[in-house]
Parts: C-alpha cells; sequence; structure tokens
C-alpha cells in the first residue's frame, strides 16, 4: 500500500479491533454537506454514561478519559475488505467491503444512546432526501445500514443491531438481577444451603453482596 493508504490499513484495523461496537454503512448520492450534517447531528446528542465497573477505583489511575461519543465517517472499501478478508468469517466485514461505505463508531455499547444516534441519523436522511425530490436533479442521498462488528469480533446483522437500541442498559440490567436475588432468588439459596451445597450458597452470598455494593455505587 502507497503511505497514505497503509495509515487507513492500520487505522480501520485498530478502530475495528478495539471499538465496542462498529456501524457499516452504505451510501448513495451523499455530499460532504450530508456527512457533515450527520455528524453535527450525532454531536448534539450527550455522551452516554460510563457503564459502573466493580475495579473502577483501580483503572482510574491507569486509563485516561475516553469520549464516549459515537463518530461517523467514510471509509474506503477496498483497504478495509483488504484487512477482513483474513479473518475468521464470524468477525470479518470482507463480504459488505464492495461500494461506498462509512463507519459509525461507538466506543461503549449503550442501548439508549445507540438508539438515539440511529434515530438522528435517520432523521437527517430523512430531511435531505425530502430536499432532493424537490430539487431538479432528483439524485435522492440514500444510507442503510448494512451489519455491526462487535468488540472486533463477532458481526451482528442489522436487524440484531437496531434490537439492541431496546434492550435496558448494563446497570439496569445489574439492578434487575440484584433484585431477582432479593426476591425469589432467595428460596433457590435456602433450598442450595439446605441441601448441603454450602460452597455454592456462599459463592451465590459473595455475588449478592458485590452486586448490591456495585448498584449503591453506580
Amino acid at each position: 500500500f502507497p503511505e497514505r493508504k497503509t495509515f487507513q490499513y492500520n487505522y480501520y484495523t485498530h478502530l475495528t479491533d478495539t471499538t465496542a461496537l462498529t456501524l457499516l454503512f452504505e451510501y448513495d448520492n451523499c455530499s460532504s454537506k450530508v456527512f457533515d450534517s450527520i455528524k453535527s447531528a450525532i454531536g448534539k446528542i450527550p455522551a452516554p454514561k460510563t457503564p459502573f465497573e466493580p475495579d473502577a477505583t483501580k483503572k482510574a489511575s491507569t486509563t485516561p478519559n475516553v469520549d464516549l461519543r459515537a463518530k461517523f465517517f467514510m471509509v474506503r472499501s477496498g483497504v478495509l475488505g483488504a484487512i477482513h478478508r483474513a479473518r475468521p468469517r464470524e468477525a470479518s466485514l470482507a463480504p459488505w467491503c464492495q461500494g461506498q461505505r462509512a463507519f459509525l463508531v461507538c466506543p461503549t455499547i449503550s442501548p439508549a444512546y445507540l438508539g438515539k444516534v440511529l434515530g438522528a441519523v435517520n432523521k437527517v436522511m430523512r430531511d435531505v432526501s425530502k430536499q432532493a425530490e424537490s430539487s431538479a436533479t432528483k439524485k435522492v442521498p440514500a444510507l442503510n445500514l448494512l451489519v455491526g462488528l462487535a468488540d472486533g469480533n463477532r458481526v451482528l446483522p442489522a436487524a440484531q443491531i437496531q434490537a439492541l437500541t431496546k434492550v435496558p442498559e448494563l446497570d439496569t440490567l445489574r439492578a434487575q438481577v440484584v433484585g431477582m436475588l432479593e426476591g425469589q432468588g432467595r428460596s433457590l439459596v435456602g433450598v442450595l444451603s439446605q441441601a448441603g451445597g454450602g460452597a455454592l450458597f456462599r459463592t451465590l452470598q459473595g455475588l449478592e453482596a458485590g452486586m448490591k455494593e456495585g448498584a449503591g455505587g453506580a
């Protein structure tokens, strides 16, 4: 590769390997003005909150502040395809690397935030499409979500990505599990304790205490 493509190769590799969620779009008749409108719309959405991590205090001194907002930009499909052709099928974007492509990268997976971002993107596209339809050119901009890549190792179809936007936040799920342990889960713990499952009983108690502590500090 020439120097510029080598840089892109390394950059795309880094993104798809380290980003929590990478979405691949195909586009047509999208000018730089359309892309700028999408970036502006995404930039107006407040960044998602970082999910509570039990060992966050240990990581605080070593992990720099990271911008958790999503970023949208066009990519060279030829360079991206060269990266992913050598990857395992379940982690490869190669089948979708032909034509005009764009990335939406999310440093963290927040269902609520992702839903807002995709909603903002769709609104921009609806607006510019209406404007194009009323113009003389009739070249209507199009932008379609093709596929996603989670944690660099799992391909997600577009339908699963849309479903992801309706999943509760991680902290909400954690609180629900704590509630379950405090309620019906206690009967199971009691049965296990009486049946002599002492080790498992202590493990469940430790898990419950840890999750309560995590939920209280979130």
